[in-house]
């Protein structure tokens, strides 16, 4: 049991590791053994004060590997996610810590499978965010993740190098003029000569 926690802390580490930053340059990729040209999609389906839902399908043609578990009684996921927050004034998106200290197994996710999960905690600072998922695309890499004990040194510098990054499209918290939060996908405030559609990176 303690043997399993510290695993699962670790894998969380190298989550939280490869989300705040790009995979250091040197590093051999397991991923690159199973690349292909169509990638996995995260989409944010509904964006509401109440609740953030988020849509990740895989159409490859092969299984994808990410945390996951099937919520009891429901026909929903938990997915281990990240938040960005866009910089104001640029293009750019800042990695947001969230607060998750736990996480479940990695497991496979068949091609044409679809994970629809909400986000663990809405962000509350005002601003443009996006969702995003590490997951692997190497069968050797997953065997990594269910190795028994700790991994060594090496097998970490794999691990994390095989590791990629799905990106979602924007939803957006606003502050009303009497201190109100809403949160919506329109990439503009209503009223204004923008459309209503979101803006942000995806891997679609």
């Amino acid at each position: 049991m303690v043997s399993d926690v510290s695993k699962l802390t670790q894998c969380l580490c190298l989550w939280l590791s490869l989300s705040a930053g790009s995979m250091p340059a040197g590093l051999f990729s397991l991923a690159r053994q199973t690349e292909t040209s169509v990638k996995p999609t995260l989409e944010i389906l509904e964006a509401k004060l109440e609740r953030v839902l988020v849509r990740l399908a895989n159409r490859t043609g092969h299984p994808i590997y990410l945390a996951n578990e099937l919520l009891q009684s429901q026909d929903k996921y938990f997915v281990v996610h990240h938040l960005e927050r866009r910089v104001e004034g640029t293009s750019k998106f800042q990695f947001i810590r969230n607060p998750i200290h736990f996480a479940p197994r990695v497991a496979p996710v068949g091609n044409g499978q679809v994970l629809v999960f909400s986000l663990l905690k809405i962000p509350e600072e005002p601003g443009e965010y996006r969702v995003t998922v590490s997951y692997l695309v190497s069968e050797e890499a997953y065997q990594l993740t269910r190795q028994p004990g700790l991994l060594n040194r090496t097998q970490k510098k794999r691990l994390y190098g095989a590791y990629k990054k799905l990106k979602s499209n924007s939803f957006f918290v606003r502050k009303g003029k009497a201190g109100n939060l809403s949160v919506d996908l329109r990439s503009e405030s209503p009223g204004s000569k923008a459309g209503g559609k979101p803006s942000g990176e995806s891997l679609h």
